[in-house]
């Protein structure tokens, strides 16, 4: 894969420039316009970061999926927040700010519960009518609903599928790894049973592990995770008419985990 990087200045929306990535295959030629997956939390994807909890490999996994015959496609990366500040994070991919975040996570305090969130909607729109009308200007990548995808894990699962749905005439290709809808249930649920139908052509890979949790001394978090998942997998269903939910039996709620499930979800969506 061929890497490039470009920067955004979003200071006024997001208080932060934000570094997008580009992976091209390294036949990608600007006489032909091929699609283009986004992926939220970049640095997990491009293998930025240096501890190996938070590598998957992906762009060699790509590679080598283009070479067995998988359609060829870019991978577009936005980065998260640089010293990976989990509240400004959350606070990026959540349209609303949670009441929920101190109950699951001890560790977080009071204080950072009456902060977090809410910027979901200021992140989405960058996106949609910053980065993508950028990047494809500058690359012959997208250019119609049929070929572009979005897609991330954990909370970035979240904002995909709310990017997603709110701007679902952009996108048909939607993966959804490792939802986290415990952050804001009930007013995802109540958003989510509202959305319009996704087109005909349109496809949905979710999954979910059965030993997920984002803290172990929370006992019931394995099945909140679960429970979530399946709950967000009925909403999502009757809006579908193409969705791949796959539930893995150790998987753990951690790119180790994602990196095994990842060569499933693109097989799905771009085969």
């Amino acid at each position: 894969m061929q890497i490039f990087e470009h920067s955004f200045n979003a200071q006024k929306e997001l208080k932060r420039n934000i570094t997008v990535r580009i992976a091209l295959p390294d036949n990608y030629s600007k006489d032909e316009t091929i699609p283009f997956m986004l992926f939220h939390d970049a640095q997990n994807f491009f293998d930025v970061w240096q501890a190996p909890e938070t590598k998957t490999g992906t762009l060699t996994m790509l590679d080598n999926l283009f070479k067995e015959g998988l359609q060829p496609f870019a991978l577009v990366g936005i980065d998260t927040w640089q010293d990976r500040t989990y509240l400004e994070r959350f606070t990026d991919f959540s349209p609303w700010q949670s009441s929920s975040l101190f109950q699951y996570i001890p560790g977080w305090t009071d204080v950072a519960v009456s902060s977090a969130g809410g910027r979901g909607d200021i992140y989405a729109d960058f996106i949609i009518q910053d980065i993508i009308p950028s990047i494809e200007k500058k690359y012959s990548i997208g250019g119609s609903a049929k070929m572009r995808g979005i897609g991330g894990s954990s909370m970035a699962a979240m904002a995909s599928i709310y990017i997603g749905t709110k701007y679902n005439t952009i996108f048909s290709r939607f993966g959804f790894m490792s939802p986290a809808l415990w952050c804001f249930k009930d007013e995802f649920t109540q958003y989510i049973s509202t959305i319009e139908p996704f087109k005909k052509y349109d496809r949905i890979y979710m999954d979910i592990g059965r030993k997920e949790t984002s803290d172990v001394t929370y006992k019931d978090f394995e099945k909140i995770y679960l429970e979530g998942a399946d709950i967000i997998y009925q909403l999502l269903k009757e809006k579908s008419q193409n969705i791949l939910y796959y539930i893995e039996e150790e998987g753990e709620h951690n790119m180790l985990s994602i990196r095994r499930r990842l060569p499933m979800m693109f097989r799905y969506l771009w085969e």
